[in-house]
């Protein structure tokens, strides 16, 4: 589980680059810039999540 952390954060912080660059270059709609931004989010996240430690409990 441990590797899958780095390659969740490279594809978010890629995939939020280019919904700027997408949106920086073309015409998108509000919706669809949202969207891409919200999945690149969404991968940092997990990212995240997966590193935290068990909770002894």
């Amino acid at each position: 589980m441990k590797k899958k952390s780095p390659i969740l954060i490279v594809a978010g912080i890629l995939v939020i680059v280019a919904s700027q660059m997408i949106k920086q270059f073309a015409t998108t709609s509000d919706f669809l810039g949202g969207a891409i931004l919200g999945i690149g989010i969404g991968l940092l996240i997990m990212a995240v999540a997966i590193n935290r430690p068990k909770s002894a409990n």
